[in-house]
């Protein structure tokens, strides 16, 4: 069977799309958008898998192999800028929780790694202090205001 390189070209563009949509969900907490757009992202991987796996398979890979990989490679710093923003927008739920003295009562993310929305929309809804966290000179800072979550620009630092 020839591995149909085109498609592959398809499968890494509707994941670079599927992508930059994951990133749009997660920077205005859509969180239904989010869940919905995963089943799509893991049928794009599986496609793109199968499509490898024929690749391995010949002496050489063909030249247009190449370009996909390129592409994929594109996806995966898309893939990690998205992972970043979710690890901050749970340390920045996590540490409003800590603050308010909740503790660990809450869960700060379910099995696909997301924020979970109640804790998010709590935080959300309501004026608490928000705890920014950031590193400096290889340490945690901590910085403490009166801003609600939707105050903080998470999306900002690209």
């Amino acid at each position: 069977m020839t591995p149909d390189l085109e498609a592959a070209q398809a499968h890494v563009q509707t994941l670079e799309a599927l992508l930059q949509e994951e990133f749009e969900a997660l920077r205005t907490q859509s969180f239904d958008r989010l869940e919905a757009l995963q089943s799509d992202k893991i049928a794009q991987l599986q496609a793109l898998q199968a499509i490898a796996t024929l690749i391995s398979s010949l002496p050489e890979a063909p030249a247009a192999w190449h370009d996909v990989l390129a592409a994929l490679t594109r996806c995966q710093a898309t893939y990690r800028r998205n992972e970043l923003l979710i690890t901050r927008q749970i340390e920045v739920v996590d540490a409003t929780l800590r603050s308010l003295d909740l503790g660990s009562s809450v869960d700060s993310a379910d099995l696909s790694g997301l924020a979970v929305h109640s804790a998010t929309a709590a935080a959300r809804d309501q004026s608490h202090p928000v705890v920014q966290i950031g590193r400096i000179d290889g340490r945690t800072q901590v910085e403490r205001s009166q801003r609600s979550a939707d105050d903080l620009d998470l999306a900002g630092d690209e």
